[in-house]
């Protein structure tokens, strides 16, 4: 026997899990660009070609160049400085475990979490690496990054995972904004 639902007890539960995405996604990010001292602007994902899985290729500056690969199951991204309160908020997992910071993107994505697409036609770097071969999703990490695309339907942006991001242009048309200082 199921236990009976109501419509305004689902909408409150994912108002809950649309929250507790973004906290999670803006603790990656916090924690990315803590372990590398405010460099890291884009976590780069791919999503597997049975949609079941979104993996993650590396971490990009604001130029693209590639400050950390994944794949190599022996290498570990930089640790938190010590006396990171980061730490704390990850409990018993290290963050400078790749699988930790995996495993943390699954759980966005498996809760049905949208990612923004690397904007490769804005990253010189990034176009002359692996990382170009085709079009990858990527977690926004910095104030300088910026999303491949802006606009989103109603319905997506709810589930839209974006914990940071550089100022919207007010029209499309016009240059983008300058890239404001990182307040952390």
């Amino acid at each position: 026997m199921t236990t009976d639902t109501t419509w305004n007890q689902y909408i409150d539960a994912t108002a809950r899990i649309r929250e507790a995405n973004n906290a999670l996604a803006r603790l990656i990010a916090d924690t990315l660009t803590a372990q590398y001292d405010g460099a890291a602007a884009y976590l780069v994902l791919n999503e597997d070609e049975s949609a079941d899985f979104m993996g993650l290729v590396s971490v990009l500056d604001v130029e693209g160049a590639c400050l950390f690969a994944f794949g190599d199951d022996t290498a570990t991204l930089p640790p938190l400085p010590p006396g990171s309160l980061l730490a704390d908020a990850w409990g018993s997992r290290d963050p400078a475990k790749p699988w930790t910071v995996c495993t943390a993107i699954q759980g966005l994505y498996q809760t049905g979490a949208i990612f923004d697409r690397l904007p490769l036609d804005r990253l010189p770097l990034a176009s002359d690496s692996s990382t170009a071969a085709k079009e990858h999703y990527c977690l926004l990490l910095s104030a300088a990054a910026r999303p491949d695309f802006w606009d989103f339907d109603e319905a997506d942006m709810a589930r839209l995972v974006r914990p940071c991001s550089a100022p919207r242009p007010p029209d499309r048309r016009q240059a983008p904004l300058p890239i404001p200082p990182d307040p952390r």
